[in-house]
C-alpha cells in the first residue's frame, strides 16, 4: 500500500463509493468460486499469482475503505446518511473477508499449479495419485482412464467415476 494520506471523500459520496464496494464484493464472490471450485492442477501459475496479488493488494486497501466508513459514521447526523453508511462498511467487511478467504485458497493452490504438475515425473504423479488427500478430495478425480460415469450398473462404477473400457448397457 501507498505510504501517501489518503484522499477522504466527502459524506455525499457514499451513495457511489456503495455501490463501487457493491461491485467489489460481487467481484470477490467471482473470484471465490473461481478457486472454491479450481482444485489441484486445474490452474496455471500465472492464474494463481494474479489472483494472490490482486487480494492482497485489495486486502490492504480494506483497512483505507473501512476508515473511510468510520469517518463518515462520526459525520452522519441524518438517520437516512447512517444507514447508508452502514450499508457501505459491511459491503467493505464483507469483501475484506471473501479477500482473506480467496488469499487462503490461492496460497493453498500455490504448490498444485498446471505447470507443478508438468514438472512432475510419472511416479511422483501415480504416488501422489495414491497418497494425496487433495487427489481423493471428492469431485477430484485425478485418474487417467476414468471418467465420471452416467451409468448405475454397480458393475460398471467404482466410487463416483466410471472407468473408460466400461461400458452401460441399458
Amino acid at each position: 500500500m501507498r505510504d501517501e494520506e489518503p484522499t477522504w471523500r466527502p459524506l455525499s459520496d457514499v451513495g457511489m463509493l456503495t455501490e463501487i464496494a457493491r461491485q467489489g464484493v460481487e467481484h470477490a464472490r467471482d473470484a471465490h468460486e473461481l478457486l472454491a471450485d479450481a482444485g489441484p492442477y486445474r490452474l496455471d501459475d500465472a492464474t494463481v499469482a494474479r489472483m494472490l496479488r490482486v487480494w492482497t493488494e485489495t486486502l490492504e486497501w480494506s483497512g483505507v475503505y473501512a476508515e473511510q466508513g468510520l469517518r463518515w459514521h462520526l459525520q452522519a447526523t441524518d438517520p437516512d446518511d447512517a444507514v447508508a453508511v452502514a450499508e457501505y462498511s459491511a459491503l467493505v467487511e464483507q469483501e475484506r473477508l471473501l479477500a482473506v478467504e480467496i488469499l487462503d485458497i490461492a496460497r493453498k493452490l500455490e504448490p498444485v499449479t498446471i505447470e507443478k504438475l508438468m514438472a512432475k515425473s510419472d511416479l511422483e504423479i501415480g504416488l501422489e495419485a495414491l497418497t494425496d488427500p487433495w487427489m481423493r478430495a471428492p469431485g477430484f478425480d485425478s485418474s487417467p482412464g476414468i471418467m465420471p460415469g452416467p451409468c448405475t450398473d454397480s458393475d460398471n462404477v467404482v466410487g463416483p467415476v466410471m472407468r473408460w473400457s466400461d461400458s452401460c448397457t441399458d
